[in-house]
């Protein structure tokens, strides 16, 4: 589901913070971590799927 830049602005202005899961797949296996701590780097990141 691809979300907009605005609407990704919106969300980190909102998250006040806790848990959040990260996953990614690398060749087909998933892989995930918590972690406690999410910052924004770009709201469009040069590693994305919809390339």
């Amino acid at each position: 589901m691809a979300v907009t830049a605005d609407e990704f602005r919106r969300f980190m202005a909102q998250w006040p913070s806790g848990v959040a899961v990260v996953t990614t797949a690398n060749r087909g296996v998933p892989a995930g971590c918590t972690v406690n701590a999410v910052m924004s780097l770009s709201a469009a990141p040069l590693c994305s799927s919809s390339r």
